[in-house]
């Protein structure tokens, strides 16, 4: 599979890494409860583009013990506009990066097979 990339204004093209299952949910349930709201939408987008590219060291890195999604995406917003990216350029690559962590969450068919997996096999039941 090709690695994925975003350009990224004077930043240059990214290498996306997407971060840990738990932190894309989080990201991903903000993204798709934020069609309403452009603020919350701007920092979710940014905030995604923080957590697939901080190993640039270019953005500050996600700590979920310290920063909310929407607290981090604010420090990333504030710190990608400062760097010249427009606003339609944070949406465009912050999309680009949801929809990465999208594809990394396990989806329902996924999930029922592995519980079929780890639930205990009738065959071993004691007579």
């Amino acid at each position: 599979m090709e690695q994925e990339t975003i350009k990224l204004g004077k930043l240059g093209t990214l290498d996306l890494d997407t971060p840990g299952l738990a932190t894309c949910l989080e990201f991903v349930t903000i993204w798709a409860t934020s069609t309403e709201q452009p603020a919350q939408l701007a920092r979710v987008t940014a905030g995604a583009i923080g957590v697939c590219i901080d190993h640039h060291a270019k953005l500050p890195k996600y700590r979920p013990a310290i920063h909310k999604p929407g607290e981090y995406g604010h420090i990333c917003l504030d710190r990608l506009l400062e760097y010249g990216i427009t606003s339609s350029k944070i949406y465009e690559c912050g999309s680009t990066c949801l929809l990465a962590m999208s594809k990394k969450l396990p989806v329902e068919e996924e999930l029922e097979e592995t519980m079929d997996f780890l639930e205990p096999s009738q065959d071993n039941t004691r007579g």
